[in-house]
C-alpha cells in the first residue's frame, strides 16, 4: 500500500479528470482514508535567475534512492499538487529519504501559506 514519502507514477490530466495526460512522477505528502496529497516531480532545474514557479521546486538530494532517473525537483505550488485516488497510481519507483521528505514539506507550506 501507498504511504507518505513514496513517489508514483501517475498521469496527471492538463484539463480535468480525463482527456490528455502526461505519465509524470509524484510524491505522496498527506493520505486519508480515500484519497492522497500529490506533489508533482520534475527534472527541469530552477532557471537563473529565478522566475516566480523556480522559486517553488525543492530539490531532491537524494534522487536516485527515490527511484528517479535524473537529478528531480518538486514542484511546490498549490497548482502542481492534487488529490487523487489510490488507483491513480501506477507504477512505484522509490521513497524519499527523511531529509528530503521534511525539505519538500517545508517548502510546499512555505510557497502556500
Amino acid at each position: 500500500m501507498a504511504k507518505v514519502g513514496d513517489v508514483y507514477k501517475v498521469r496527471i490530466y492538463f484539463k480535468g479528470k480525463s482527456g490528455t495526460n502526461k505519465p509524470r512522477p509524484v510524491l505522496i505528502i498527506d493520505q486519508d482514508e480515500e484519497y492522497f496529497t500529490i506533489v508533482e516531480l520534475t527534472s527541469v532545474e530552477p532557471k537563473e535567475p529565478p522566475g516566480y514557479f523556480d522559486n517553488c521546486k525543492q530539490k531532491i538530494v537524494d534522487w536516485v534512492r527515490a527511484g528517479l532517473d535524473e537529478e528531480s525537483y518538486a514542484k511546490c505550488h498549490k497548482g502542481n499538487i492534487h488529490r487523487v485516488e489510490e488507483s491513480r497510481l501506477f507504477e512505484y519507483l522509490g521513497t524519499l529519504t527523511a531529509n528530503d521528505l521534511i525539505n519538500v514539506l517545508e517548502k510546499v507550506n512555505e510557497v502556500n501559506l
